[in-house]
C-alpha cells in the first residue's frame, strides 16, 4: 500500500503515522491533512493493528489518487466500503 502511494505521488512520511491515544470506540483513523492515527492499546493482535493500518492507508490513496471530498457522503462511503474489502475488515473470521 505504501508502495502505489508513492507511485499515486503521495509518498507517505513516518511521521504521518501516529500512535495516540483515542475514545475506545475506534482502533484509528484517517485525515485528510495527511495523518494515520493508530489508536494505543486498542490492538488485540499484531494481525488488528496490520488490517486497522491497511485500512487507514486505503482512506489515504482514495484521498489522494481520487480526491475525495469527505463531506459527500456518497464519496465517504465508498471510501469506506472499499476500506473495509480491501483491509480485512470483511473476512468471515471477523465476524461475531
Amino acid at each position: 500500500m505504501l508502495n502505489h502511494l508513492c507511485l499515486s505521488g503521495c509518498p507517505i512520511p513516518p511521521s504521518s503515522i501516529i500512535c495516540a491515544p483515542c475514545d475506545p470506540t475506534r482502533s484509528g483513523g484517517f485525515h485528510p491533512a495527511g495523518a494515520i492515527v493508530l489508536c494505543q492499546g486498542h490492538f488485540w493482535s499484531k494481525k488488528h493493528m496490520e488490517d486497522t493500518l491497511a485500512h487507514e492507508l486505503v482512506h489515504m490513496y482514495d484521498h489522494c489518487k481520487f480526491n475525495v471530498d469527505w463531506q459527500n457522503l456518497r464519496h465517504h462511503a465508498c471510501s469506506e466500503i472499499r476500506a473495509n474489502n480491501l483491509s480485512g475488515d470483511c473476512r468471515y473470521m471477523r465476524e461475531h
